[in-house]
């Protein structure tokens, strides 16, 4: 079909036979949602709030709430070694606490409410399954209400929250469930210490790289600062803010995790999100990374390498079955089981995945030899980041896809989705031409647009 110039018919016929029945679970939407995993009221009473600020450089956002006649402030963060949930507030503390998730037919839950502590669980129709348990330390009187906490005349509020994913590869088995055995005195006596922990550990990766305008400050809240940035004010210093987020966001999404950064981001706070809040191969996940070894955090891709790694049977296997090919297919489209499959009718059928994030190995080696001894790069990483077979077998997949074509033409059937398709036609000679001529990548804009100036000129 395609060597008759019937691309549309070609397209319909991939689709229906890739797209529905190549894959392993035969869905023809396999990806499964990101899942929040729920909302954490805490209600203070009479108090409303008057300021909030998120510090970048320590990752803790600070919350200010006040009435005439009190006030409280409070300290959240995500604690960047022990994987817990932190808040501590002083002040005035009267209010109540309770967890609740917006209604999901497809799962069961429950919540158990003791003195101290709300335990919350939730269970797919899959099976998969995950647990919160939210500690409360607080000198003030702590009452039990359905499936709320109420807190009364309290003067500090000190509260964990702990989440288990508790039938997922990525997680370890032996790891708590709840937090009950923790000793509620040594949790208050600490709390400060803890957070202090939390903030040199972070602070270390952000103090790494700085970017520095010599401009006048901008004094406004970040929401009025973006409005007359929009409208033509001057404020040069935005881009040194953007950088900084961009890097706090990889530092956060990274930092102890067991998964990479997801299209919308581990934020994701809708049930069924826009694209599913999964890996898209196609640029997304790609383009999540691309601060990484350039703005010096080389160790937050770990997650990243363990879940394409992650792929490397299956992948193996959709290439040998969808395309008759040795080494690996990587999908369009994934989710946290890491599945090289292609049921996402009309979306998935596209081939350059895998070559493509394999130029994130490349870039990491290449930083990793650039920067460390050979002794201390042993030291500092682990052997399997130069065991990428798997990951270049991309490349092996798509080249004796190539040789299948006939009579010199080469017909590269690329992708297609549900309202275009991309079919390149070329031969042999321009190929091996192109392998041997096409100057080095850059690996920036700047590069990459003088190397085809200069082959442009060359052409003329």
């Amino acid at each position: 079909m395609l060597s008759d110039g019937e691309y549309e018919k070609a397209t319909l016929y991939a689709t229906d036979n890739l797209g529905r029945n190549a894959g392993d679970t035969n869905k023809i939407n396999r990806t499964d949602s990101y899942q929040p995993v729920g909302n954490l009221h805490i209600k203070l009473n009479d108090l409303k709030l008057s300021k909030r600020e998120l510090c970048l450089e320590n990752g803790i956002v600070t919350v200010k709430r006040e009435s005439d006649r009190s006030e409280c402030t409070g300290h959240i963060f995500a604690h960047c070694i022990d994987e817990k949930i932190y808040g501590i507030w002083k002040g005035a503390i009267s209010g109540e606490i309770f967890i609740e998730r917006a209604f999901d037919e497809n799962v069961s839950e429950s919540v158990d409410v003791s003195d101290s502590c709300i335990c919350y669980s939730v269970k797919f129709k899959d099976k998969t399954a995950f647990e919160v348990s939210v500690k409360i330390h607080t000198d003030g009187d702590m009452t039990k209400k359905s499936n709320k906490i109420n807190i009364e005349n309290g003067k500090y509020l000190i509260i964990v929250v702990d989440v288990q994913l508790l039938n997922n590869k990525y997680i370890d088995k032996n790891a708590p469930v709840t937090l009950e055995s923790y000793d509620k005195d040594n949790i208050a006596d600490k709390a400060e210490s803890t957070m202090i922990q939390h903030a040199e550990h972070f602070s270390s990766y952000m103090k790494r790289l700085s970017l520095k305008i010599d401009c006048d400050k901008v004094d406004l809240p970040t929401d009025e600062r973006l409005a007359a940035f929009k409208n033509g004010s001057a404020d040069e210093n935005m881009f040194a803010l953007y950088l900084n987020y961009a890097r706090y966001l990889m530092i956060s999404s990274s930092i102890c995790a067991k998964l990479p950064i997801n299209l919308q981001g581990k934020w994701n706070n809708d049930l069924q999100p826009a694209w599913n809040s999964d890996y898209h191969f196609d640029i997304n996940l790609q383009m999540a990374y691309w601060i990484a070894e350039n703005g010096n955090l080389s160790e937050m891709t770990s997650s990243l390498f363990d879940y394409i790694d992650s792929f490397n049977d299956s992948a193996r296997k959709a290439a040998k079955r969808i395309y008759g090919c040795n080494g690996i297919l990587l999908p369009l489209s994934s989710d946290a089981r890491g599945i090289a499959s292609m049921e996402s009718y009309g979306w998935d059928i596209w081939i350059g995945a895998a070559p493509w994030i394999a130029q994130h190995y490349y870039k990491h080696i290449r930083y990793l030899i650039d920067n460390f001894s050979t002794s201390s790069l042993l030291d500092l990483h682990p052997p399997r980041i130069f065991q990428i077979d798997g990951n270049l077998g991309g490349a092996e997949a798509i080249l004796q896809a190539l040789l299948q074509c006939n009579d010199g033409k080469i017909f590269i059937y690329y992708a297609a989705s549900d309202t275009r398709l991309h079919v390149a036609t070329t031969t042999v000679d321009k190929m091996i031409d192109y392998c041997k001529n096409t100057p080095k990548d850059g690996y920036t804009t700047h590069t990459s647009v003088d190397n085809i100036c200069r082959l442009i000129d060359m052409n003329k």
